[in-house]
């Protein structure tokens, strides 16, 4: 049986709420730069999603499922029977997968790696990423790590930065997720 999702403070919604109403504040005009009224639209979206979250009870994913969709993503399968296994790891009953490495050989493994856990497995992760999603990575992890900054200017940028410089391993796979198989995360 699933635990039951938190509840989510009235303050938290209250803080959505207000940030709708900001962002709203500053819709662009017919005479903003096209740049600036795409950045104002992703604030708004940003925020109607923050709502949207705030007024339902939040199921995050759990560890198996994160580490599951991303070692799909980066080409581990998933095996029934491998006719060798490598030694050495515990892993989940009567699955075993094959590393892209692995590929055409018999060997597998009882588990891809600990991406939720694991700086160092998540960073191999990022490396499958195009520098075209390495961009829209960046963008989610800073929204990972700082969801509700109030910082402005030079200051407030590199703040986030900072924090997204110092991620945990599952705020990464979450920016991971969001930027390669957006369709597979769960909130």
């Amino acid at each position: 049986m699933k635990p039951e999702k938190p509840a989510v403070s009235e303050d938290l919604l209250e803080a959505c709420l207000r940030l709708r109403a900001l962002a709203s504040a500053s819709e662009p005009s017919d005479d903003c730069d096209d740049d600036i009224k795409q950045v104002i639209k992703a604030e708004i979206a940003f925020a109607d999603r923050a709502i949207a979250r705030a007024q339902t009870r939040i199921q995050p994913m759990s560890g198996a499922e994160i580490r599951i969709v991303i070692a799909e993503a980066c080409g581990w399968l998933k095996l029934d029977k491998p006719k060798r296994l490598n030694v050495g790891f515990e892993g989940w009953a009567n699955c075993f997968w094959q590393s892209p490495q692995q590929r055409g050989s018999s060997l597998a493994e009882k588990d891809p790696p600990d991406y939720p856990n694991d700086l160092n497995a998540i960073h191999e992760a990022e490396k499958q990423l195009t520098e075209e999603q390495l961009v829209w990575y960046g963008r989610k992890l800073c929204d990972v790590v700082c969801p509700t900054s109030t910082l402005r200017g030079d200051a407030g940028y590199w703040v986030v930065q900072a924090k997204a410089n110092m991620a945990t391993a599952r705020q990464r796979c979450e920016a991971f997720i969001k930027t390669a198989c957006p369709e597979k995360w769960k909130e």
